[in-house]
């Protein structure tokens, strides 16, 4: 049996009389109630049988099942800027796939599998799964700008180099971040990002427990199948019928209805219609009411309100692909980012839109980041001293000294002021000879450093969790989240020139009238900023920059009245305030309400299940959103791959119910 050591870690102990089966079995149909504190391990479960956690059977499957995780979050995240963890998917998938062969006799295969066992897998999981982050906004960004070649081929060097970066920063910074995060300050940030991990640890308890366990376990794996399936076959075949499986242009029927006539069209053209997207509606089982209704109030502000408003009084204008079309003539598109800053050009209200969507995403997060500053710089302390700490250690083993080391420090100091300097001319001003592509190159790589390493610090830190409360050895969870970290340096970059080289329109300047599938957010909003700070021409328009500063400063008190005010008693209040990252998401992303109807219906979905049928919901629930939501990704590298080969729904598909459509 297993006791808690003072900061949470293992310790062993001997001569421990074991448990008979009844007793196991008691202590099993008792373990629910013995979970009173989600910030602590839970206690140890059941029987002390088993090995060693990390194994090479474990570590496998959890690779292959954070690749699949991996690919699917660089399509997901070009379609809307969301990606997703592997946690869930790799623990019930991983349980299934370790429960047949733990029956088999071979050595390596066979053998006990137990709940630590399965907290490696979905380690080695987030591990291969991460890094998905970087590809779907920096890097397309500096392809919009032309900030590198003319063929995402031609740069693979290059990719692969930011993110081997990316990934050796992210996954020693989680090492000592993990016990502040996780042990130290977990309880008094009630950190929310640990709310899928907790639920991941609890999912695998429950799938190993000894009486009903597992078969409840084969019940999610069950759903989580059949949903992933589900979404694979929905998401590849609705290409070829899109009008009809998976948009719902409901406007557009009626236009088509009267014979091409009435007024219902110039609703479809500001983005309302149903979309049939399983990876968004399965976020909605996650996200809660009020991220979702933030999204779609969000998008029926700026798209239902703003947009048109703009337009009628001819702030921005929209462009007419089908212009002279005796059908679709009425047929207009607000989204267009083309010719910006060129003479006679007119903003678009998604470009309009662009500016305060990215003001409040910035403003609102950096100024959460702030006032949680004094624990975020205990925090930047602790890891230092851990760092330093662990540095000094290994010196010491190898017979060096701390001369030895201020002697390597100061060969790297030679150099480093040099490029600190050059960065922050580059970003202020041409100081050094940097001209405004230079400058902008540069922004968009640390950007892009800074955030692919907050991405898997991030993503690992949290993974922490998991083996923290199922009592798993830190350092085998670590060693595991490394070797999938090395997969996901060259699955990431792979994924990327795939979609890169399947949609150019991601990248390249298409025509007005193109209907590129991806939206591709986060690339628009980080090509805007980068923008802002290194062109000191950049075409924004007055009233845009006017209307960015005001909901900049609602932001900013809203997070204010937040933290300040509804703090104790009142903090209940909180979940009536409006989610600034979910409006930010809905202006950036442009006049389409069919994600934000989505995530909607799945938050409303959840709430209905959660409130009539509370425990089918902890039992389906995040399995049903962890196979929807890996499901549509994978199957969007699928269609990457058909469209390649020339045969997607662009090509050979109908084009029945699309607006601008012929059949």
């Amino acid at each position: 049996m297993a006791a808690l050591g003072r900061e949470g870690e293992i310790l062993d102990e001997k001569n421990v009389r074991p448990h008979t089966p009844e007793e196991d079995l008691k202590q099993e149909q008792e373990v629910d109630e013995s979970i009173t504190d989600l910030f602590s391990p839970f206690p140890s479960q059941g029987s002390t049988r088993g090995g060693e956690p990390l194994t090479v059977r474990a570590v496998v499957v959890g690779i292959i099942l954070g690749s699949l995780v991996n690919a699917s979050n660089v399509y997901l995240g070009l379609k809307t800027g969301f990606t997703f963890s592997a946690n869930m998917f790799g623990a019930i998938f991983g349980y299934a796939i370790l429960t047949i062969m733990s029956k088999l006799t071979t050595p390596i295969l066979g053998g006990y599998f137990g709940p630590q066992e399965n907290s490696i897998i979905q380690a080695a999981a987030t591990g291969a799964g991460g890094m998905g982050g970087v590809f779907v906004a920096g890097f397309p960004a500096m392809y919009q700008l032309n900030l590198l070649s003319d063929d995402p081929k031609k740069d693979f060097g290059r990719i692969l180099t930011i993110t081997i970066v990316c990934a050796l920063f992210g996954l020693f910074a989680a090492v000592p971040l993990r016990k502040f995060f996780i042990i130290n300050v977990a309880r008094e940030l009630n950190l929310i990002f640990l709310a899928v991990t907790t639920a991941t640890a609890v999912t695998i308890r429950s799938m190993h427990a000894v009486g009903s366990g597992a078969n409840d376990a084969i019940k999610k794996i069950k759903v989580l199948g059949a949903t992933f399936v589900g979404a694979v076959v929905h998401t590849v075949t609705a290409q070829y019928a899109n009008g009809i499986l998976r948009e719902w242009h409901l406007f557009t029927y009626f236009y088509i209805w009267s014979d091409y006539t009435n007024w219902a069209q110039n609703i479809d053209n500001w983005g309302w219609y149903i979309l049939l997207t399983p990876a968004f509606f399965g976020s909605g089982l996650l996200v809660g009411l009020n991220t979702a209704f933030s999204w779609f109030f969000g998008t029926v502000a700026a798209w239902g309100i703003i947009g048109p408003l703009l337009v009628h009084y001819g702030e921005c204008v929209g462009s007419q692909p089908y212009k002279g079309h005796p059908k679709w003539d009425s047929y207009y598109s607000f989204n267009s980012m083309a010719n910006i800053g060129k003479e006679g050009w007119v903003a678009s209200p998604r470009y309009w839109m662009l500016w305060p969507g990215v003001m409040v995403l910035v403003v609102y997060s950096m100024v959460e980041f702030l006032i949680h500053g004094k624990v975020l710089w205990d925090g930047a302390k602790f890891a230092y001293r851990e760092s330093c700490r662990s540095v000094n250690d290994m010196l010491a083993a190898r017979g060096k000294s701390s001369t030895y080391l201020a002697r390597q420090a100061n060969k790297i100091g030679e150099s480093d002021d040099l490029a600190s300097q050059l960065v922050y001319g580059g970003i202020t001003q041409p100081i050094a000879k940097v001209d405004v592509a230079g400058a902008q190159r540069i922004n968009l790589i640390a950007g892009s450093i800074a955030s692919g390493t907050a991405n898997v610090a991030s993503d690992l830190v949290s993974d922490f969790r998991v083996g923290f409360l199922l009592r798993t050895p830190p350092h085998l969870q670590f060693y595991a989240q490394g070797i999938g970290a090395i997969v996901s340096i060259f699955l990431a970059p792979g994924v990327f020139v795939l979609f890169m080289a399947a949609y150019p329109c991601i990248w390249q300047e298409m025509p007005e009238d193109f209907q590129c599938p991806f939206r591709a957010p986060s690339v628009f909003a980080w090509r805007a900023v980068a923008e802002a700070v290194t062109n000191p021409n950049i075409p924004i328009p007055l009233s845009s920059a006017i209307f960015s500063g005001v909901m900049g400063f609602i932001a900013i008190v809203q997070a204010l009245f937040k933290n300040f005010y509804l703090v104790g008693s009142r903090e209940k209040y909180r979940v009536w305030l409006p989610n600034w990252m979910a409006v930010g998401v809905a202006w950036v992303l442009g006049a389409d309400s069919g994600y934000a109807n989505a995530v909607l219906f799945g938050a409303i979905t959840a709430w209905w299940w959660t409130k009539w049928f509370p425990k089918n919901f902890e039992m389906y629930g995040f399995a049903a959103a962890a196979g929807l939501i890996a499901g549509e990704g994978f199957a969007g590298v699928i269609n990457a791959i058909i469209e390649l080969q020339g045969k997607g729904g662009g090509d050979v598909g109908s084009q029945i119910g699309t607006p601008g459509g012929e059949w």
